[in-house]
């Protein structure tokens, strides 16, 4: 429970700084506009919807898992 509230308190700053995040090396995320947040050994990915003015926390992986694998199947 720590690990999630840590993680939350985080990504506070993307009310303030929505497009605060890295841009993925990766052609398809990047092209969807998709942005990570690095906590420690964690990358945190979001989404940010302009028009809404609201940031969607998609997924947290440790940085040495295959994300862009794990991610490619939920983006088609």
């Amino acid at each position: 429970m720590n690990f999630v509230n840590i993680l939350r308190e985080k990504t506070k700053i993307l009310a303030s700084f929505p497009e605060i995040g890295s841009i993925p090396d990766d052609k398809v995320m990047k092209s969807m506009g998709y942005r990570y947040l690095v906590h420690k050994e964690y990358l945190i990915f979001y989404h940010y919807e302009a028009k809404q003015k609201m940031s969607y926390i998609l997924a947290v992986f440790h940085s040495r898992r295959d994300y862009t694998r794990v991610m490619r199947k939920f983006l088609k």
